[in-house]
Parts: structure tokens; C-alpha cells; sequence
């Protein structure tokens, strides 16, 4: 076998092998992320917050636990036991604890978080709004998170009260 064809086999292999660990690495990830969406599904069901879920979604904002470690909250969407839309908001450590519940009814909807960032920042792109939690003075705050594009090309983040539609937080990356 010459030298050119053994270089390109060991290139290849290489390259197989790098795939394979990058494909794995990705594939870890989401089956986390899936069985983290699994167990938060679960245990506002069997709390009786929610009587059906439709999606689950992480929210990692800017709050922290008190030894300054990152606090990710999964917002489990579903109907509440009297029939209505609602977002249980249960901290991803703490699954035990009763979820903060948002009410659709009761608060600002999505697209009215989203008019509010539009009129106050004019962003250049918007790419997604969730339902997330901000920790303010000891109490847990339902918010809208609308992120996007600014006129200065950063990653911005708008924090706005699901139940006043006040803006509470910004946050740039």
C-alpha cells in the first residue's frame, strides 16, 4: 500500500471517528434534555398542578441558587384542573416543591410580550419568546423571555411581567 493511500485511509478513520464522538455528544445532550422534560412532565401531573401537558421547555435565565450556581426552570404547558390553559413553572432542582402557575388567561398573552419588546427596542430579528421565571425580593415572577436580534447586532433578552407587562429585566449577550 503507498504512502498516499495510507494517509487517506487514516484521514478517513480519523474523520469517522470524530464524527461518531460529535454525533454521541449531541445524542447525550437531548436524551438529558428530553428525560429532565420527562420527570418535570410528571411531577406536575402527579401533583395535580396540571391534568394534561401538551410541551415542556427549559428556561435557563439569569437566576441563581444562593450559592450563586445557575437555576434552569422547566415551563410544563398543559390545562389546569378546571379546564384552563396553563404554564407550570417548576425549578429543574426542585421538582418536588409546587410549581408557580400561570394562568393564559389571567396575564399577558405571547404575542403581546413580543408587540411590547418590538415597540421599546425595535429589534432587528426576533427568534423566539418562552415562559421562564425571575426571582425578584424572595418571590417568583411568571415572565415572558423574548429573544432577539438588536440594532447593534447582539443577543438580547427581555424579561416582561406575564400579569402587568412591565419590563423587568434586559439582558445582552
Amino acid at each position: 500500500m503507498s504512502k498516499k493511500w495510507l494517509i487517506l485511509l487514516i484521514t478517513a478513520l480519523a474523520g469517522i471517528a470524530a464524527g461518531w464522538f460529535v454525533f454521541s455528544s449531541i445524542q447525550a445532550g437531548v436524551n438529558a434534555l428530553n428525560k429532565g422534560h420527562d420527570t418535570a412532565k410528571q411531577a406536575v401531573l402527579d401533583q395535580g398542578s396540571l391534568t394534561s401537558v401538551t410541551k415542556v421547555t427549559t428556561f435557563n435565565g439569569p437566576n441563581t441558587s444562593p450559592d450563586g450556581k445557575p437555576v434552569s426552570f422547566y415551563a410544563v404547558h398543559g390545562k389546569d384542573p378546571k379546564g384552563k390553559d396553563a404554564i407550570a413553572l417548576i425549578a429543574a432542582n426542585r421538582l418536588n416543591e409546587k410549581p408557580v402557575m400561570a394562568i393564559l388567561s389571567e396575564g399577558i398573552s405571547m404575542k403581546e410580550a413580543e408587540e411590547i419588546a418590538n415597540k421599546e427596542h425595535s429589534p432587528k430579528k426576533m427568534f423566539r419568546t418562552k415562559m421562564g421565571i425571575l426571582q425578584r425580593d424572595g418571590k417568583q415572577i411568571p415572565v415572558w423571555e423574548v429573544k432577539y436580534i438588536d440594532s447593534y447586532d447582539r443577543y438580547t433578552y427581555d424579561y416582561i411581567d406575564f400579569k402587568t407587562g412591565k419590563m423587568l429585566h434586559i439582558a445582552i449577550k
